[in-house]
């Protein structure tokens, strides 16, 4: 009888990818733009530059790749909390379906609004 396979590594994949991005790319970006560009550290690179930026391919991949990634890791990550915290185990599946379908639906608006910005 073969043994039952899982498809947890894929979410162990798709958290511990999503856990390194967003804890090593986006505190960069949220001080550059959220703290070094207000206090004046840095040059205010100004609206027409950051749109110039943001209509680079590479840089809507780059986008679409850590906010996919951030939604995954936050979707394991409640999931498993309000299973082990809150005593859910008993509903696991539809709580899978709950935050997994949260992040499809994140990661979907993402690709859609990455793609429409003029």
């Amino acid at each position: 009888m073969p043994a039952h396979r899982s498809n947890r590594p894929l979410g162990w994949l798709a958290f511990g990818t999503g856990g390194f991005l967003v804890a090593f790319l986006l505190p960069v970006q949220v001080f550059l733009y959220g703290i070094a560009v207000p206090l004046g550290l840095v040059p205010d690179p100004g609206y027409k530059s950051t749109l110039e930026l943001l209509r680079q391919p590479l840089t809507r991949i780059y986008l679409f790749v850590v906010l996919a990634f951030a939604f995954f890791h936050a979707a394991y990550r409640i999931k498993d909390t309000l299973a082990d915290m809150l005593d859910m185990r008993k509903i696991d599946i539809v709580l899978a379906y709950i935050c997994y379908g949260g992040a499809v639906v994140g990661t979907v608006a993402a690709l859609w609004l990455l793609y429409w910005v003029p």
